[in-house]
């Protein structure tokens, strides 16, 4: 008889547990909520969840997410954030913890540091920053396990290497105690920059590739041929203008370290205006050096020529390699006293001058990177442009004619680039790429020729910018 009772008493709970799984479960309550599987109803007690010390809590083995505990050791309600494998602090009986925040991108990224960035956290007073070399946090960045960074929500972290990937999280603390981790965020140090090199004194600039930066851009324009002097001819003895110096442009590969050197054109110099025997523009320095425009009639006033720009270059002088040449503009041939009086324009880099009454000068005339100097005219007439300055040859300076009329324009000289990469021939008296906002006002621009109003003016240096 009393094993009898206890299968029936066993079959009556069963069938009980099986009701229980059908349907919500009320306590205090014959009609729990449908949406709660469980509903305790009472107003003299309460529920308690377990409570755990926080040495108890970090012995559970691979807690669900959303795990609930009560932290005896910190007085906290705690939740289990498997995102992140960290416990999230709710709220606290004696001390509230700072609010959650999270980290946010880097910026202000160099070769050797960026700036840490994160959200702020409610009533936090100060927050730690962690960085290290790998995502466990395993290699700490040395000074930055634990740095306590004060109350900022960014921090500018230097001394680092370039080419490296680190990561940082942080932290919000307070007199309760201190937040988890917040997420993770990578960051790769790499070397960026612009370096623009303008005309100094008759030399080339060095300039050493960076640690990590294996690829630069190069941009150099030639400098401008110098305009030709002003003659008076009834208002039309006015000057050719100087060419525009080329532009080239390449992407290549280096080594950190290399030396490259850089040479910046000089600018041709203007024809003096109203001059008589003498007053030609000097040529510009370069790779290739632009020539001397030439001097106008001794018999009167007449206009010289301008000189011819020198030409911009970029070599990697520790593989003795040459990565581009952009050509000097040549000068303006000056003005004459009979007509057909005004001077011819000079070639931009890579152009002939213009034929006036003199000749005009042939692109890449000369036997070597230099121009030739432009003809004198030992009448009234005007002067020739000096050749702009080139790679293996320089502009042939413009002549001057046999009566007393305009000088030529000298040509520019020749460039060069290393494939891949592109040249951009200059004109009078705007250089190639004119438009590049890189390009400085006046930079290897020729100079406008003189006329009954205005001077003539020198041509514009040249300009090299690497970018990496």
């Amino acid at each position: 008889m009393k094993n009898l009772k206890s299968t029936i008493l066993l079959a009556l709970i069963n069938l009980l547990l099986v009701e229980i799984k059908a349907q919500n479960v009320g306590i205090g309550t014959n009609s729990p909520h449908p949406t709660a599987k469980l509903e305790i109803l009472t107003n003299d007690s309460g529920l308690l969840i377990p409570r755990l010390t926080t040495t108890e809590r970090d012995a559970i083995v691979s807690p669900a997410d959303a795990l609930m505990i009560f932290n005896l050791t910190t007085r906290c309600l705690e939740i289990y954030n498997a995102n992140t494998n960290a416990w999230v602090s709710i709220g606290c009986i004696d001390c509230q913890l700072p609010g959650n925040f999270v980290a946010t991108a880097a910026t202000g990224t160099t070769s050797s540091s960026f700036t840490a960035n994160w959200t702020s956290s409610y009533g936090s007073t100060s927050y730690i920053l962690e960085v290290a070399t790998d995502a466990g946090f395993t290699n700490y960045v040395t000074g930055f396990n634990n740095l306590n960074v004060g109350f900022v929500t960014s921090f500018n972290v230097t001394g680092l290497s370039c080419g490296q990937t680190y990561y940082y999280r942080v932290k919000g603390t307070n007199a309760c105690g201190t937040t988890p981790v917040t997420n993770v965020i990578s960051v790769t140090l790499t070397a960026s920059g612009k370096v623009f090199f303008n005309y100094v004194s008759n030399t080339y600039q060095t300039w050493t590739v960076p640690s990590c930066v294996n690829t630069i851009t190069i941009k150099a324009w030639g400098a401008g041929g110098g305009g030709g002097g002003y003659d008076y001819c009834l208002g039309s003895g006015v000057g050719g203008h100087g060419g525009g110096g080329a532009y080239t442009t390449t992407s290549i590969s280096v080594n950190p370290g290399d030396v490259l050197r850089i040479y910046v054109g000089q600018r041709g110099e203007r024809g003096v205006d109203q001059s008589t025997g003498t007053g030609a523009g000097a040529g510009g320095w370069g790779y290739g050096s632009g020539a001397n425009g030439g001097n106008p009639g001794s018999s009167g006033f007449s206009g010289p020529g301008g000189g011819g720009g020198g030409s911009s270059a970029v070599l990697n002088f520790t593989t003795s390699t040459l990565l581009c040449v952009a050509a000097g503009g040549g000068g303006g041939g000056g003005g004459g006293h009979e007509s057909p009086c005004a001077g011819g324009h000079g070639g931009g880099g890579g152009q002939n001058g213009v034929t006036s009454s003199g000749t005009g000068g042939v692109t890449g005339g000369a036997p070597n990177e230099n121009g030739t100097a432009g003809g004198n005219r030992y009448g009234d007439g005007g002067g020739g442009g000096g050749g702009g300055g080139g790679y293996t040859n320089g502009g042939t300076g413009g002549g001057a004619a046999t009566c007393d009329c305009g000088g030529g324009g000298g040509a520019g000289g020749n460039s060069y680039v290393m494939l891949p990469g592109t040249i951009t021939n200059g004109t009078a008296p705007l250089p190639g790429n004119s438009t590049d906002p890189d390009l400085c006002t006046g930079c290897a621009s020729g100079g406008n020729g003189g006329t009954s109003s205005s001077n003539s003016q020198n041509g514009g240096h040249g300009l090299v910018v690497i970018e990496y």
